[in-house]
């Protein structure tokens, strides 16, 4: 298993900052959406544009809020495994129990940050429905290569 690393985003510092001021707050008012986007951003990383908030996750939340400690601590749990983070279930549940929307915005705003790491560092490539699409950052709508899964044709647009 790989070293397992820190929350790049602190539980009460990092996710209620000026640039991700909008996840806190959102995760007070609105949890149940906030938990609907953190499900559709793990199930599509690092896709990152328009995630899908109102989903089953966000219903399920909604039905099963006043358990808002189990489902939070179970997908934080999940967020600490899919990165590598240290942790354990008990702080897990700890942190989602005592402060589920400061648990909601570090999980939302961990997730943002690291897929705009990877995306970045991925070269221009991204993963999409028919393949591995490229598009040159200095040419944004311009031509861009689409190829097939293994031994498929690439083709230019």
């Amino acid at each position: 298993m790989a070293q397992q690393g820190e929350w790049r985003n602190g539980l009460f510092s990092g996710n209620c900052g000026s640039d991700s001021a909008g996840s806190c707050l959102t995760s007070y008012f609105f949890p149940a959406m906030v938990y609907g986007c953190l499900d559709d951003r793990l199930e599509e990383y690092p896709r990152e544009e328009n995630p899908e908030c109102i989903n089953g996750s966000c219903v399920s939340f909604c039905f099963f809020g006043h358990c808002g400690g189990i489902m939070g601590s179970a997908k934080r749990a999940e967020v600490r495994e899919k990165f590598g983070i240290k942790g354990s279930a008990f702080n897990d549940w700890l942190s989602a129990c005592f402060c589920l929307p400061c648990t909601l915005g570090q999980m939302e705003t961990e997730v943002k940050s690291r897929a705009a790491l990877d995306r970045q560092t991925a070269g221009g490539y991204s993963q999409s429905q028919g393949g591995m699409t490229y598009q040159s950052a200095s040419t944004q709508g311009g031509p861009r290569e689409v190829m097939s899964g293994c031994g498929g044709a690439s083709t230019r647009e």
